[in-house]
């Protein structure tokens, strides 16, 4: 359980050096998001985890009341963070007056965001499923 809460505190302050020179109401709203988020998570987990604890029966994964609950919430963590960072970066592609560089540039910070976001929520799987079975 270490490794998940060094990892939940490294996310935090990537989320403030995202939001850093951001405006104040984005820090604001994703900062109370992802501790709402988090303690739902972490309640929901551990009550998961211990019925899976005081159950006999082997549960197949597809049935598996955890992995359902990891899988929800690491979609829940990583679209958001990849809707900030395409916020973000959007504000740096709207700065470039040839056309032509902006579309590439766009594409570019697409294909980025999306393979870090995927990569977030198989890590957060990883981390909170891969980690209990």
């Amino acid at each position: 359980m270490m490794i998940q809460l060094i990892i939940g505190i490294l996310f935090f302050i990537g989320l403030y050096i995202l939001t850093n020179d951001e405006a104040k109401w984005l820090k604001i709203i994703s900062f109370v998001y992802y501790t709402i988020l988090s303690v739902i998570f972490i309640v929901g987990y551990n009550q998961r985890l211990a019925f899976i604890e005081r159950s006999e029966t082997i549960i197949k994964v597809a049935e598996n009341p955890l992995f359902s609950w990891v899988t929800v919430f690491g979609y829940l963590y990583s679209i958001p963070f990849m809707v900030i960072a395409l916020y973000i970066l959007l504000r740096v592609v709207l700065q470039i007056k040839d056309q032509l560089k902006k579309v590439l540039t766009s594409g570019l910070f697409l294909l980025i965001i999306l393979t870090v976001g995927h990569f977030i929520n198989l890590l957060f799987i990883l981390l909170f499923y891969g980690t209990t079975s």
